[in-house]
């Protein structure tokens, strides 16, 4: 999930299978250009399929609302596993539960470790 200025802006699709599955299947990748402040939210499937009494899934849509409330309220991530573990509520975790959050930076004092400046990075 891309978001830009704390709004989302697009859902970005996998074309990959899990890290870890294949080897150097690093062929293809999709880039694009970020700008400061910038941030995309990688997830697994257990954050959105965790299902609450009544058997409704958190989904996606509740995902990024629940992201976008959390970045105008300058919460950190921490609010998001809140989040589904009230709408879980008493209900048992069946599965999984990871969110990484990537932000970029102004890039001013960007630097790799060869010392040159960093290229687009292919997610």
């Amino acid at each position: 999930l891309f978001f830009r200025h704390n709004r989302f802006r697009q859902s970005i699709k996998s074309t990959r299978p899990a890290l870890g599955i294949i080897k150097n299947e690093l062929d293809n990748m999709q880039t694009f250009d970020l700008q400061a402040e910038d941030k995309l939210y990688a997830y697994s499937d257990g954050i959105i399929e965790t299902a609450n009494l009544s058997s409704e899934m958190f989904g996606q849509e509740r995902l990024i609302s629940c992201i976008a409330g959390m970045l105008s309220a300058d919460k950190n991530i921490q609010q998001i596993e809140d989040d589904v573990a009230v709408f879980r509520g008493n209900k048992v975790k069946c599965n999984d539960l990871a969110l990484v959050e990537l932000s970029s930076s102004n890039g001013d004092n960007k630097k790799n470790i060869n010392g040159k400046s960093p290229q687009n990075t292919g997610f």
